[in-house]
């Protein structure tokens, strides 16, 4: 799964599935309004909202890593299967 960020007037590629902006941009973008999540203040219920209209409900686990840089983003990855699992403690980290 990708995450792109695109600003209101670009052109969104055929392989976007779900679409999350805000209520002030909603009107601007050419998109099946039924797959245009609009965000609120809780972003975890947004992206859960997102995962179900791609996904359903039918994977294991997500994998969710955020990028706090210069341009925010938030990667979630479904993962159907669980092929190996590691947990790192802040210890391991230094």
């Amino acid at each position: 799964m990708n995450i792109l960020v695109l600003n209101p007037e670009e052109r969104i590629p055929p392989h976007v599935g779900v679409i999350i902006t805000t209520e002030r941009e909603f009107e601007f973008i050419d998109f099946d309004h039924e797959m245009i999540i609009i965000a609120d203040n809780r972003p975890q219920a947004t992206l859960d909202k997102a995962l179900s209209m791609l996904f359903g409900e039918d994977f294991e686990h997500l994998i969710i890593g955020i990028d706090p840089g210069k341009y925010p983003g938030v990667a979630i990855l479904p993962v159907f299967r669980t092929f190996k699992y590691n947990l790192l403690l802040n210890q391991e980290l230094n």
